[in-house]
């Protein structure tokens, strides 16, 4: 976004940021908590973070150390001017390309406006979600026109050793990472029994609790199979989350489950059978029928026939003997096959195409 006090500074002139002020941001990082570091959290003990709370603190170090080893010690200004000075130089950063995130006070249609454009969508140089890319490695964000130097050659360290053996935060062994199995997207139908896996794997862990919100009416949780599974009810597209914690960790993932209405439907359209003659009988072709899950199905079936579009008094089954009156000569029948809607299908109905004038 664009800073409401912050004057632009000198390093962001030659930059389109459509913002008069000072804009944000200069860097991203990946802050999936899935894929997050473990902070030390005292007697062998590790948690697994991500968030802002992880990204923010991994470049503001990267950005000291680094430029604690080049002995720059001017502030923040000369490591944006630096940057911002030749962000792709030698690979420095990754220019992130592809995605949005839209300011605050900006909604999508906003984005819309080509000089907004910028502040809501990654793009090649310089946009408002990513800043001027992510960095490659810690010699990413190293001064230009400085050397690298080694960790082990900067004080209190002598290249080759060290003056101390231990492990900054204690000699504790991080536990192995939890990982939850993500199904990708899945669609079902409603009436249709449907069991997703969404196990997790937790190597050490003495115990696991699942949590799963989002999933369709009729669907249930069962953490012993670790699977979210039933017969889902209602159509819809349904943003499903899980998370699961154990003693040390927390992870989670998400997926979208689509369910479709389910119907039944005769696998040929229905037509009408016979001669269209006085006396004579008709009858709706047999008709095979299955469910739109692809399931063969017998669903009970409804008649009505109709004579020139007008419904016949009791002919509601699926032969019709044509009267022989005077009435009925020269004009057509039809019929209307329907299937009613019950818990999980919906209707479904179909008129037959008209007989031949009736002799």
């Amino acid at each position: 976004g664009c800073s409401a006090y912050e004057p632009k500074p000198n390093y962001q002139t030659g930059v389109a940021t459509a913002c008069t002020k000072r804009a944000y941001s200069d860097m991203s990082a990946i802050a999936d908590p899935s894929q997050g570091l473990y902070v030390d959290a005292g007697g062998g003990d590790a948690y697994l973070l991500g968030g802002t709370s992880l990204a923010a603190p991994v470049i503001t170090a990267l950005y000291a150390l680094t430029h604690e080893r080049a002995g720059s010690n001017s502030g923040n200004s000369s490591v944006q001017a630096d940057l911002y000075a030749a962000p792709y130089a030698s690979g420095r950063l990754t220019d992130v390309t592809s995605g949005a995130n839209y300011p605050s006070g900006l909604i999508a249609s906003d984005c819309t406006f080509s000089s907004l454009t910028v502040q809501c969508a990654a793009t090649n140089s310089w946009d408002g979600p990513t800043g001027l890319g992510t960095p490659n490695s810690p010699t990413d964000l190293y001064p230009l026109n400085t050397s690298w130097v080694p960790q082990s050659c900067v004080a209190p360290f002598t290249c080759g050793t060290s003056s101390s053996s231990s492990p900054i935060g204690g000699a504790g062994t991080a536990p192995a990472p939890v990982t939850v199995n993500n199904p990708g997207a899945v669609t079902s139908y409603t009436g249709v029994s449907t069991t997703i896996d969404i196990h997790a794997t937790a190597p050490g862990a003495s115990s696991v609790t699942y949590n799963v919100t989002g999933v369709p009416s009729g669907v249930t949780l069962s953490a012993a199979a670790g699977t979210v599974s039933g017969t889902p009810k209602h159509a819809g597209v349904y943003p499903v989350s899980v998370s699961v914690q154990t003693g040390t960790q927390s992870v989670g993932t998400t997926f979208v489950w689509t369910v479709k209405q389910n119907g039944y439907k005769p696998k040929a359209k229905p037509k009408i059978a016979g001669t269209a003659k006085r006396g004579k009988t008709l009858k709706v072709s047999a008709l095979t029928w299955k469910t739109l899950a692809g399931v063969k199905a017998a669903p009970k079936v409804s008649y009505q026939w109709y004579l020139n579009g007008k419904t016949i008094k009791g002919a509601t089954k699926a032969s019709y003997k044509v009267p022989n009156k005077a009435s009925y000569k020269k004009k057509t029948l039809t019929v209307k096959i329907a299937v009613k809607a019950s818990t999980y299908f919906a209707t479904y109905s179909a008129k037959t195409p008209a007989t031949k004038k009736i002799s």
